[in-house]
């Protein structure tokens, strides 16, 4: 008996080359179960173009996507393009993002304007001293 990882969930399962079991179940090399084995196959038929998005998603309604969560990182991605689903979190994250950079361009537009006042103030300031020096002269 050996441990091994499932290539779909990352579940841990025992797997035995010379067992009866294993063998009666080709799909217990990669994967823990029957459910991730068909997930995986119709992820990589609609990846190849053997399958359209529809009929995947009809195939995917069929299989447990309970937790997906817990899928690799590619097949999540594709079950997610089939399906349509954006994640609430990605909108989420985006918006934050947004939202942060707003406040950075205001900081900065509000530090540009500061700058600009001070630099305006310092050439007024100098321009007096100027023509204060050059009407003594007179």
């Amino acid at each position: 008996m050996s441990l091994r990882k499932c290539i779909v969930d990352g579940t841990e399962y025992e797997y035995c080359s010379s067992c009866g079991s294993s063998k009666k179940q080709g799909y217990s090399v990669l994967f823990c179960c029957e459910n991730c084995k068909n997930v995986f196959v119709i992820c990589q038929d609609y990846n190849v173009g053997k399958i359209n998005i529809a009929k995947a998603k009809e195939e995917l309604k069929k299989c447990d996507l309970s937790k997906i969560d817990t899928f690799e990182k590619s097949t999540k991605a594709i079950i997610e393009k089939i399906l349509g689903n954006v994640k609430v979190a990605d909108k989420t994250e985006i918006k934050e993002e947004v939202k942060e950079v707003t406040k950075i361009e205001k900081t900065i537009e509000k530090k540009v304007e500061e700058k600009a006042d001070e630099v305006t103030s310092e050439k007024d300031s100098k321009e007096k001293k100027f023509f204060k020096v050059d009407k003594k002269k007179k």
